[in-house]
């Protein structure tokens, strides 16, 4: 639900245009109505007169704030009326004001019965809309510290600014409001974050505490992050290695490896099948909360090139699916069954990367815990890829011993994307020298 300003302009514009030749009939309240909340806000109301649908917003008396907002509410009642022209809707876009202090304001817009939402935060001196550009100093690392706590919180995303756009300023916390994947019957999750873990990078103005303490009361909940998560740190100036386990999740197998690299503080990628993921979908919950990377192997392990585009799509798009529904973590890397991968596949995969591996033992077939070890063993090196099985226990013990060996080595066991960010820094570093 995120904003555009000059397309609401111009909506705003078509809405007068076919009020005029009296199409489509939209009318706004006449009698005052004032916030159940706070009372100095007067509440405007746009409906459609065809269907019923209405739109809510406040009016806060503050002139650039209120032409931004009665904007946004003439947007959304046109979305409404060009994607159903004709069809009865009785529903309304609600808001509620969630924060109002002296330097900032929050509102937040939610349609009846979905779980989307649209949170506006404004900085009332200036009257203009805030995005994360202005909370925070450009220069500074806040954005990988937001991705890394919201990776501590099982909360996936993509490192992006965009990410973060929706948050409300407190005293002395930071909430943001984290949108649930489109068409997810998750409710959004919220991050109550302590302003002091961003003591270098935070705008000074939204440090002060005073000024954005709520004009009644703020409501924070219960729950705030004070302290940053324990991130492995990858030192792109020593050993890295890449194990990755695919056919899983098993229930034996899969929590042996996890407990092991736990135990040594070690990420692994594990490449699942949907249809194991349907049934093990906490092992999947498990394997992000400890930091380690999940990638899609398709639904039941088809060769993909042997299938048409349609049939390649469902089994990528269907294990995505279940993957996130189970953990709220979307993979980014695809390992097509038998390694096996042509133009058709690339397509389905659309904006994932194809990963392969270096090293194979093949403990599928040998199911020989020495022998796998030995083979991965005499083969590792420095910026590797080893290919295991977590579905033979066989492969799980012999994982807990080459886990215990690398790390002696002292080898980073990181994740196939870790990995891959370790090789760009090293690539920059040689070209800048």
């Amino acid at each position: 639900m995120k904003p555009n300003y000059k397309r609401i302009f111009i909506l705003v514009f078509c809405l007068v245009l076919l009020g005029a030749t009296a199409t489509i009939a939209i009318k706004s309240n006449k009698k005052k109505q004032y916030d159940t909340r706070y009372p100095d806000v007067v509440v405007k109301t746009l409906t459609n007169k065809t269907d019923g649908f209405t739109v809510n917003y406040p009016s806060l008396d503050i002139p650039k704030i209120d032409v931004i907002l009665s904007s946004y509410a003439a947007g959304k009642l046109a979305d409404h009326i060009t994607k159903h022209p004709s069809k009865p809707n009785s529903q309304k876009i609600s808001y509620e004001i969630k924060h109002f202090s002296e330097q900032t304001v929050s509102i937040l817009f939610k349609e009846d019965n979905t779980t989307a939402f649209q949170l506006l935060t404004f900085d009332i001196p200036s009257q203009k809309m805030m995005t994360i550009n202005d909370l925070f100093i450009k220069e500074t690392d806040y954005l990988e510290t937001l991705s890394n706590i919201a990776n501590g919180e099982h909360i996936q995303t993509r490192g992006k600014q965009t990410d973060f756009n929706q948050f409300i300023v407190l005293g002395d916390t930071l909430l943001f409001y984290m949108q649930a994947e489109q068409n997810s019957s998750r409710k959004p999750k919220v991050m109550a974050i302590k302003k002091s873990l961003f003591n270098d990078s935070l705008v000074h103005t939204y440090k002060e505490k005073n000024v954005n303490k709520d004009q009644l009361l703020d409501k924070v909940p219960t729950r705030v992050i004070s302290k940053l998560p324990d991130q492995m740190k990858v030192d792109p100036k020593s050993r890295v290695i890449a194990l990755t386990f695919d056919d899983g999740p098993s229930v034996e197998s899969t929590n042996i490896i996890l407990e092991s690299l736990k135990k040594f503080n070690a990420h692994a990628t594990f490449f699942v099948l949907g249809s194991r993921v349907e049934s093990h979908p906490e092992i999947v919950k498990k394997m992000t909360a400890l930091g380690n990377e999940v990638g899609n192997h398709s639904w039941d392990h088809s060769q993909l090139t042997k299938l048409s585009p349609k049939k390649i799509a469902v089994q990528v798009n269907k294990t995505q699916q279940i993957i996130k529904d189970s953990s709220n973590y979307e993979p980014t890397l695809l390992r097509p069954p038998y390694g096996a991968f042509d133009h058709k596949v690339i397509a389905s995969c659309k904006s994932m990367d194809i990963a392969l591996w270096d090293i194979d033992p093949e403990d599928w077939k040998i199911r020989n815990k020495e022998k796998i070890i030995h083979k991965v063993m005499s083969k590792a090196d420095d910026g590797k890829v080893i290919l295991l099985h977590d579905i033979y226990r066989t492969s799980a013990e012999a994982a807990e011993e080459i886990i215990r060996l690398l790390s002696e080595q002292h080898y980073q066991l990181v994740t196939v994307s870790e990995l891959k960010e370790v090789q760009k820094q090293r690539n920059h570093s040689v070209a800048s020298s």
